[in-house]
């Protein structure tokens, strides 16, 4: 069953690259990314934190989107090209925590999105060149993955930053 509640959270730094996706593809593209950019970054000798991070600005039911693929690193790393470096804001979230098949990850992420509605709780939006765009969503992966009997699973956070 999931949790969900609000919290205050600090910026997180997060090393990785943006991979094209669709709802359809994002399950068999996302696994190979990660691999990859862990792999980029160990062999940096950089010590990533957790499982990985996916991190969302736009979701398109129709089109192509991209998704922000990463790993938690230390402040002071030196990430080699052609990874991308960007913090987290600080502020408030709305968090969804769960054990669970990933496949039910957009469930989970609707049910959050409605908890917080009924919390009265805004979240955080804005317009990037004519796009509306979430200021903050990502999911946290903090253990690899097992397989289970609806396929991957494993603990995993999603927050979404409050306006």
């Amino acid at each position: 069953m999931a949790q969900f509640n609000v919290e205050r959270r600090g910026a997180v730094r997060l090393a990785g690259a943006p991979v094209d996706v669709t709802l359809d593809t994002i399950g068999e593209r996302v696994g190979p990314a990660m691999d990859r950019i862990h792999a980029q970054l160990t062999q940096a000798g950089i010590d990533v934190q957790g499982a990985g991070v996916l991190r969302y600005a736009a979701v398109s039911r129709t089109e192509p989107f991209a998704v922000g693929v990463a790993f938690v690193v230390p402040a002071d790393a030196a990430v080699p090209d052609p990874l991308r470096v960007t913090d987290t804001p600080v502020g408030m979230y709305a968090v969804a925590r769960q054990y669970g098949a990933y496949a039910w990850i957009g469930g989970l992420t609707r049910e959050l999105m409605e908890w917080a509605r009924n919390q009265g709780l805004d979240l955080a939006r804005s317009n990037h060149h004519g796009q509306d765009v979430w200021e903050c969503w990502y999911e946290s992966y903090t253990e690899a993955p097992v397989e289970g009997p609806e396929g991957l699973e494993g603990p995993v956070e999603i927050a979404i930053k409050v306006a």
